[in-house]
Formats: C-alpha cells, structure tokens, sequence
C-alpha cells in the first residue's frame, strides 16, 4: 500500500511545520471540499490519518480492541487551514479494565499495552514522513498521548524506585519501533491512513469556517488490519531485552 497522491515530488523540498502552528490558505470559494490541496495542507491531513491509524492498529494488536478513528479538518476565518485532530480509541470493555488497572494502581502488562500504544501513533508518523522523503520533526504527541504515558510510567516507577522514566520510555519506545517495522502492522497502517485521508479529503462543507469530520467504523478497521494479518492480542510487549 503506497501513500496517496501528494504531489510526491514536491514535499521533499517543503517545510513542515508542527501542524499545532502550521496554516495555509485553504479552498476557493467555489471549491466545497478538501481535495487539490497544496502539499503541506495535503501532508498535515496524511500524517494525522497516520498517526491515529498506528494508534488502532497497536491497540488492536496488543488486545485492547479498536474502536472508532475519525479526523477532524479545522476551517478558520477567511478560509484559512487551522489543522487536523485526529481521535480513535479502544473496545468498551478494554477500556473498562484499563480503568481498573490504573485505579489499582499496579503495573501489568495491560497497561505495559497502554504506554506502548499512547507512542504508536508518534512512532507511524515518523515512519511514514521517512517513508516519504520528509525529514521527520521531533513528534511530542498529542496532549492525549503524553498523559496516557506519563500516567503509566508514574505507576512503573512508583513499583521499583530503581526504576527511571528515562529507562522505560527508551524501553517502550523501541518496543513501539519494532511494531511498526512489521509489515502486517505496517500495511494495515498504511491502508487504514489512506482510507482517512480520502475520506476527509472528499467531505464537503458549506459554510467557509467549518470543522469538517469523517470517521472509520472500528468494525471496519478491524476487517482491514485482519486482511493484513494483525491478529487481537498478537502483540505482546515486555520490559525484557
């Protein structure tokens, strides 16, 4: 599965900037969607596809289910481009044991899963801006992604004060490496990305400042991380190694 058209020769040579202070002029007035964009607006959507992309399928690998992804385009005054979100998140039930983990307090490799899965959607971007020629920014992750993390390394390190969050970050990440570096979780990556991309890409909107959304059914990212080979639960991190 190759990236989407994204006038490919072009990015290489265009700087990126973090997408929270990237804007760009955006659509004409006659145009009502988000397709024939330039590169950088075109490049910011494809890697937010990316990241939440590499989110699902890692928590889907490690056993805490897939549920919905979707992609938000923010429209501003003027017809600016403000960005894109991203969300997804795992099953109801997996989400409910998580929370019992951390009420608990103890670490388990549960929530070993959650920290591995709060850097997959940094560690599929950078991947995927390789992938492209583009040279990768330093990717601090989303708000969301930090907290998950940071809450799980409070309770590794609080078990064993020999413990670092230094040393279980390096850990997680190169566990986090690893994964994306299969070609089943890779491939799945990249098809679910596209289908994000496209999706977003071909939503109208009528007003000129718009939050535009489309989403991805977790029914029908599973269907594609199976045809790809990922299997729930086949990925099972340790701290070992």
């Amino acid at each position: 599965m190759e990236a989407p058209a994204l006038s490919l020769a072009r990015l290489g040579r265009t700087k990126v900037r973090h997408r929270c202070s990237f804007r760009s002029a955006v659509a004409s007035r006659k145009q009502r969607d988000l397709r024939g964009q330039d590169a950088p607006v075109q490049l910011d959507m494809y890697l937010t596809a990316v990241h939440e992309a590499g989110h699902a399928v890692i928590c889907y690998a490690v056993g805490l289910g897939c549920g919905e992804i979707a992609l938000t385009a923010h429209i501003l005054s003027k017809g600016a481009y403000g960005g894109t979100d991203g969300e997804s998140g795992s099953g109801m039930k997996a989400g409910n044991r998580t929370g019992d983990a951390f009420h608990r307090g103890e670490f388990n490799q549960l929530l070993l899963g959650n920290a591995v899965l709060a850097m997959a959607g940094m560690a599929a971007e950078r991947k995927a801006m390789i992938g492209l020629g583009v040279p990768p920014h330093v990717a601090a992750g989303a708000s969301g992604d930090r907290a998950l993390w940071n809450d799980v390394a409070k309770i590794y390190v609080r078990q064993d004060r020999r413990r670092t969050k230094f040393a279980f970050a390096a850990r997680v990440w190169r566990i986090v490496q690893d994964a994306v570096d299969d070609p089943r979780i890779w491939q799945a990556v990249l098809h679910i990305a596209r289908r994000l991309f496209e999706g977003l890409s071909a939503t109208t909107f009528r007003k000129r400042k718009a939050k535009i959304r489309h989403a991805l059914p977790g029914r029908a990212a599973v269907a594609t991380m199976l045809r790809h080979g990922v299997r729930a639960g086949m990925l099972q991190p340790d701290l070992t190694g």
